[in-house]
Formats: C-alpha cells, sequence, structure tokens
C-alpha cells in the first residue's frame, strides 16, 4: 500500500485539489445565480408594474375590454398600432398560429399575457386604473 501511496500520490493529489476546486466553483456559481435571478425576476415586476401604471388610455381601454372577457381573447385589428405596441411589449399575444383572415377588415384572435392579470390583481392603484 505504501508503494502505491509513494507511486501515484502526488497524482492522486492533483486530482483532488483541481476536482475540489471545480466544486467550490460551482457551488458558488449556484448561489450566485440563484440570487441573481431572484433579483431579476423582481426588477422585472417593479417593470411591468411601472409600465402598466403609465399605459396610455387607449391602451387601457383595449385590455380592460380584455379583462372583463370569460376566456381573456378578442379579436383585434392585427394592423392597428396600439395592438402591435401591445404585442411587441408582450401583453397581448396572438391566439394560435395560423388565422383565417378576411382582407376586408384584418382581425385575429389575441389574448391578454397572465402576468398583466397578475400584476393588475396585486396592485390597489392597477386594479383601480382597470377595473
Amino acid at each position: 500500500m505504501t508503494e502505491f501511496r509513494d507511486k501515484y500520490g502526488f497524482t492522486i493529489g492533483i486530482i483532488f485539489v483541481v476536482s475540489t476546486a471545480i466544486l467550490i466553483v460551482l457551488i458558488v456559481s449556484k448561489i450566485y445565480h440563484y440570487f441573481y435571478d431572484k433579483h431579476s425576476s423582481k426588477k422585472l415586476v417593479e417593470a411591468q408594474t411601472k409600465y402598466l401604471k403609465r399605459m396610455t388610455p387607449e391602451q387601457v381601454i383595449v385590455i380592460r375590454e380584455f379583462i372583463n372577457e370569460p376566456t381573456h381573447t378578442l379579436p383585434l385589428p392585427y394592423n392597428n398600432g396600439l395592438v402591435i405596441e401591445l404585442q411587441h411589449l408582450q401583453i397581448i399575444t396572438p391566439a394560435g398560429q395560423t388565422h383565417l383572415v378576411d382582407m376586408l377588415d384584418p382581425q385575429i384572435q389575441f389574448f391578454l399575457q397572465p402576468w398583466v392579470i397578475q400584476r393588475i390583481n396585486n396592485d390597489d392603484e392597477l386594479r383601480q386604473k382597470f377595473y
């Protein structure tokens, strides 16, 4: 046994030190990402709430119509600037991938994202604004 330790002890020691260092780096990385993700999601919620509070009256009317629908879906003209802006900000999303569209009145189904309803229900000022 002493021959094995004398012959391979240095190599086993180096492998142990390197693997311990890798383990420590991975653990520190996991801890950092946990707290970073928590902080990022908190800032995202604050930014979303802030945006909803400074929406224009036209946007508020559209969101209010979505909220009043039981399924939170509405047919909206997809070439309307207001709809395009709300879609770009991921407040509303098209309900499906393919749509049969009448080119005289181009409308498709959109649905209100669940996070919008959550932010409105969790904030008294937003609840008064949208309900």
